[in-house]
């Protein structure tokens, strides 16, 4: 945090993505190493209770190109400002986002996931160093045979004619 804090506490540690139901949806699979966080949540100069953080790992992404996994590097920091009332987060100055309490308590997994999708691209795909791997399609020779059904403007034309 910033120089000028009162009392903080800081957490460093891993923290597994296992439980986060949001943030898998988007994943190609969960099997990744722990991600490396470090919180530390005090108060600003300002008296702000604040909560900043940075999250680092690897997460795999499913490629929009040929739909394989992708490895997508994470690395994320946030600063937050802890309120109660969207009032209170319109008086916030700049460079804090709000994260809005409903209690007293913060859930770091859920801050945490929020922050990782935040994190996600719209669009996944491998860099341009990797080659996307098109999947296989079979070519089938069979043809199909569409039956020619009458055209039902047909009698239309026969009464056009007359």
């Amino acid at each position: 945090m910033k120089s000028g804090k009162a009392a903080s506490r800081e957490y460093r540690g891993d923290l597994s993505i296992a439980g986060m139901q949001r943030l898998a949806e988007s994943l190609a699979d969960t099997d990744v190493p722990d991600l490396q966080v470090r919180l530390q949540i005090g108060r600003d100069a300002g008296g702000v209770k604040c909560l900043e953080g940075e999250v680092q790992g690897v997460l795999h992404l499913i490629c929009q190109r040929c739909l394989g996994r992708v490895e997508f590097p994470v690395l994320r920091t946030f600063r937050l400002a802890l309120v109660h009332s969207e009032a209170e987060a319109d008086r916030l100055a700049g460079g804090y986002e709000p994260l809005l309490l409903e209690d007293e308590r913060v859930v770091v997994r859920e801050v945490i996931e929020d922050e990782l999708l935040l994190a996600l691209p719209d669009f996944p795909h491998h860099s341009e160093a990797d080659v996307c791997t098109l999947p296989e399609y079979r070519d089938d020779q069979e043809t199909t045979v569409v039956d020619e059904k009458p055209n039902p403007f047909a009698a239309l034309a026969g009464l056009k004619r007359n």
